[in-house]
């Protein structure tokens, strides 16, 4: 598996012609959701604000009949801005099953397919597990190098393995993170809290 990121990076991966295994919206809006968390990464830029204006340029081509870029569609932004608000948490995820291997050390390219893995796995209830797996499998098929789908495909089969323990995990800190908001809110505030919710 390479552990660089790839010199050039395009629909078709690195120099290579893509084979994809799957079509459809949703499959597509994975496809966008990737290529715009890449190219976030790679740039260090805010990657939800980097959909947003992709989808935003690419309405206005379309609405004044020019083509040449692809539309942004409303699951890709959903995908780019979960993985953006949970980043950390995925991280700290993926690395507890990384052997032999550091995040920072992945190809960029399966570090983003293993991002987005992990969020349809554990933080959205609307795919299903089997078809989160897979489908960040053919996305490193797509585009990445020959070794990576075997490699997300074992990373994100020990994720499903443990998916109810750390889902549980997940939600236990998050109930404990909202109580320590709540008790770290000045009393004057909930007071208006209370009142605004009065009036």
């Amino acid at each position: 598996m390479s552990t660089t990121n790839p010199a050039q990076f395009s629909v078709t991966g690195a120099g290579k012609t893509a084979r994809p295994r799957h079509s459809g919206s949703r499959h597509k809006a994975r496809q966008r959701a990737l290529t715009l968390l890449f190219e976030a990464e790679s740039r260090d830029v805010d990657p939800v604000e980097l959909a947003e204006n992709r989808r935003d340029y690419a309405l206005a081509l379309a609405q004044r009949g020019e083509g040449g870029m692809p539309l942004v569609g409303d699951y890709a932004i959903t995908i780019v801005t979960g993985v953006a608000e949970e980043i950390d948490r995925i991280d700290e995820i993926l690395s507890s099953y990384l052997t032999d291997w550091s995040l920072g050390r992945l190809a960029a390219v399966d570090r983003t397919a293993l991002r987005i893995g992990v969020w349809e796995l554990l933080f959205t209830d609307d795919v299903p597990a089997l078809a989160a797996v897979d489908e960040a499998v053919s996305l490193a098929r797509e585009y990445s190098d020959d070794d990576a789908p075997r490699f997300v495909n074992g990373v994100l089969d020990k994720v499903l393995r443990d998916r109810d323990v750390v889902k549980e995990q997940l939600s236990y800190t998050t109930t404990v993170e909202l109580a320590e908001e709540q008790v770290d809110t000045p009393p004057a505030a909930h007071a208006v809290e209370r009142k605004n919710d009065a009036d």
